[in-house]
Order: structure tokens, then C-alpha cells, then sequence
């Protein structure tokens, strides 16, 4: 039992991030896709004697996790944003861009630029994103017109994508 307790952590740390990248691309609200990989871990705990030497283990976690997203989605039936099974097929062949830049690389990237951010805009970033605030809520709480709040976070979300873009490219090279 101890061995498969060190098999299961020990291949989990490994590939959590890409197995939680492969959650995050299907279901977009952090939090969620938080509780489906508490779920995921849970349920490759109780299946590692399924996992066989040598396989791929985090496509047979991804494996684990597609069926604990659809599980989610179907409880969340009413919610205003739910992605089919069709859906979530052209999703996982499509998510690797072209240039070879995966969700892992975006994100890296991603948490780097908004570093680099002054620290208004990193606030503004963390009130909308980590706590999942509105824009009315966060132009209250900023004491800030909710127009210009809008036209903030376009600059931001600008901003953001060229430097990820940018640090993607050079990180290439």
C-alpha cells in the first residue's frame, strides 16, 4: 500500500500541471477546474493499480479528468457556459496551437507579464480574475467609472497579449 501511495504522489507531482492545463482548457473558471482536479486526483488514487509501467500517465490522467469534466457539465447543465462533448473533441485537438505552444507555455508566460504590470493594473487583473469580481463591483471597489474600468482592462488584456506573445517568441529562439 505504502508503494503505491509514493507511485500515485510521486507521478502525480510530475504531471499535475498537465493534467490541470488539459481541466483549465475545457472548463475556464479556475475554482472549477480546481475542484475537478481534486476530484481527478481522487479518482486516479483509487484506479493507480489500473496504471500500467511505462504508459503515458498524464494522458491516462487526462482520460481520468474527461470524464470527471463531463460529470461537472452535466451538473452545471444550467449554467451559462457549457461545452458539449463534440465541443470539447475539436477543443483538445485544436488546443496545441500551430507554432507548437501549449497551454503550460501560455500560462508560464502569461504569469510573467502580469509581473510586469504596474501595480494598478495587477490589481485590477487580480480583483476581476482571482477574485472573480464584476466590472461594476471592482469600479465601486476602485472608486473608478465603470466605462473607464472597461477600457482599462482592454488596455490591459492588450498589453497582456502581446508581451505573452512576445516572451513565447522569444523563448524560441
Amino acid at each position: 500500500m505504502q508503494n503505491d501511495h509514493d507511485k500515485f504522489l510521486r507521478l502525480l507531482m510530475a504531471n499535475r500541471n498537465r493534467i490541470f492545463s488539459y481541466i483549465l482548457k475545457m472548463v475556464p473558471n479556475w475554482n472549477d477546474a480546481e475542484d475537478i482536479m481534486q476530484n481527478t486526483s481522487s479518482v486516479i488514487w483509487k484506479k493507480i493499480d489500473q496504471y500500467r509501467e511505462g504508459q503515458d500517465f498524464a494522458s491516462w490522467g487526462c482520460g481520468i479528468a474527461r470524464y470527471e469534466i463531463l460529470s461537472f457539465l452535466r451538473k452545471k447543465k444550467n449554467s451559462r457556459l457549457i461545452f458539449d462533448e463534440d465541443l470539447m473533441n475539436q477543443i483538445e485537438q485544436n488546443t496545441d496551437r500551430k507554432d507548437g505552444t501549449n497551454i503550460e507555455e501560455i500560462s508560464n508566460a502569461a504569469r510573467d507579464c502580469v509581473k510586469k504590470l504596474n501595480l494598478t493594473d495587477q490589481k485590477i487583473v487580480q480583483l476581476r480574475y482571482d477574485e472573480e469580481l464584476s466590472v461594476k463591483q471592482i469600479s465601486s471597489r476602485l472608486s473608478r467609472s465603470v466605462r473607464g474600468l472597461y477600457k482599462s482592462l482592454a488596455r490591459i488584456h492588450d498589453n497582456l497579449l502581446s508581451c505573452v506573445e512576445l516572451k513565447i517568441a522569444q523563448e524560441r529562439q
